[in-house]
């Protein structure tokens, strides 16, 4: 991942640092004006091919599952729904925010060239699309249009809540559950019998890793065992 966020970096910079030359929009230091010559800009250019970009990239200070919930805010919903946004007069546009420090609803009014800045930031890159649904998925009518399909098909399972699926202690664990309310199947049902449960035993790690636990626990090396008759 790494690897292609540094090459994505680089050749974007490389690109726009040679557009903006190209474009006269380039601001060159007095003490590189050779930089002004075509022919040594380009092999300026040709040296930071040939050098290794570094990204830095640091963990997110609430972990990877507040990344992914802040994200997911975005494959959905738009930058702003319409009843967010209260008047646009003179140039100006008023429209509520949340205050995370006191968990109440504010009204903030800034310049329309700020909120169209603001607005655009939220703008999906080239190439991506946000997630839409329509027919009887639809988000108006979707739990009502899913029932009557599921009841017509003569299915018993329940539509899953939007809501985070909790996982039931009681029941198993938060993939059966999950199977169990998305599709009716109950996954820890033995599949042989049909009637015993499954239960977790342990969990088998690379067999490597199983061959040095369990020397280093007799402490002596482990023998290769072959049936040579």
């Amino acid at each position: 991942m790494m690897k292609c966020m540094c090459g994505n970096f680089f050749n974007d910079s490389c690109f726009y640092l040679k557009e903006a030359y190209d474009k006269k929009e380039l601001r060159i230091p007095k003490d590189q004006g050779y930089l002004k010559n075509p022919s040594f800009f380009s092999d300026f250019i040709d040296g930071l091919y040939r050098k290794i970009w570094i990204v830095y990239s640091k963990p997110s200070f609430k972990g990877v599952e507040h990344v992914f919930d802040y994200l997911g805010r975005y494959t959905h919903r738009v930058a702003i729904s319409n009843d967010r946004i209260k008047e646009v007069k003179d140039g100006k546009v008023s429209f509520t925010i949340k205050d995370r420090k006191t968990d109440k609803i504010q009204l903030e009014t800034i310049s329309a060239q700020t909120f169209i800045k603001r607005f655009l930031l939220h703008e999906l890159p080239l190439g991506f699309m946000r997630i839409r649904y329509f027919g009887f998925l639809g988000n108006r009518n979707r739990k009502l249009h899913v029932e009557q399909i599921r009841n017509l098909l003569g299915s018993v399972t329940k539509v899953a809540s939007l809501n985070p699926i909790k996982p039931d202690k009681n029941k198993g664990s938060e993939l059966q559950d999950l199977m169990m309310r998305m599709t009716g199947l109950d996954i820890g049902v033995c599949p042989a019998c049909k009637k015993g449960r499954i239960k977790k035993l342990f969990e088998c790690y690379q067999f490597d890793k199983i061959l040095l636990n369990l020397t280093q626990t007799i402490n002596k090396p482990i023998k290769a065992i072959s049936n040579t008759g």
